[in-house]
């Protein structure tokens, strides 16, 4: 939170037993170096980039980084992008 917070990026976190899905959003660069600093970070690995785009506006604009666990409720996303 304190990182992206200082980069002005916000996201969303969703997690469960053995992997993560993380959103980041805000401007490019500072997403970019974010992103960077994820793949540099030894507590990560198997990092793969599911997909990059301007967007008109932030989905999780509130949160510096929100998270929640993966359930049944979340099945539809994991099968669309999991």
């Amino acid at each position: 939170n304190r990182n992206n917070r200082t980069a002005a990026v916000t996201g969303a976190l969703m997690f469960d037993r053995s992997w993560f899905l993380q959103i980041l959003e805000g401007e490019q660069a500072s997403v970019s170096a974010t992103y960077a600093r994820i793949l540099t970070d030894p507590r990560h690995r198997d990092a793969t980039l599911i997909e990059t785009r301007p967007v008109p506006s932030r989905m999780f604009g509130n949160w510096w980084m929100g998270a929640s666990a993966l359930g049944r409720e979340r099945n539809a996303l994991m099968a669309r992008y999991g």
